[in-house]
């Protein structure tokens, strides 16, 4: 595998952990939720979000990659 396929399935990676951390973050929303606990499900939603947004970004910088490297091969057109 090259160097850049190596960093695409490493960033992807990194966003499926992100995304699964990210739902484990909603459960402790919901059980604070469940006990009145305001303040506790706020900052637990925010931490969640702020997952899923890390991993938006990951899953974005994976896609420029691998666009990047499917099209090295194609000619240039004139603009």
């Amino acid at each position: 595998m090259t160097d850049a396929l190596v960093k695409i399935t490493t960033l992807r990676a990194q966003r499926d952990q992100l995304l699964a951390h990210a739902k484990d973050l909603d459960a402790s929303t919901e059980q604070c939720a469940a006990t009145n606990n305001t303040e506790g499900a706020s900052a637990w939603r925010r931490l969640a979000n702020l997952a899923r947004s890390e991993a938006h970004w990951l899953n974005f910088r994976a896609t420029v990659l691998s666009d990047s490297i499917n099209t090295l091969g194609e000619p240039r057109k004139c603009a």
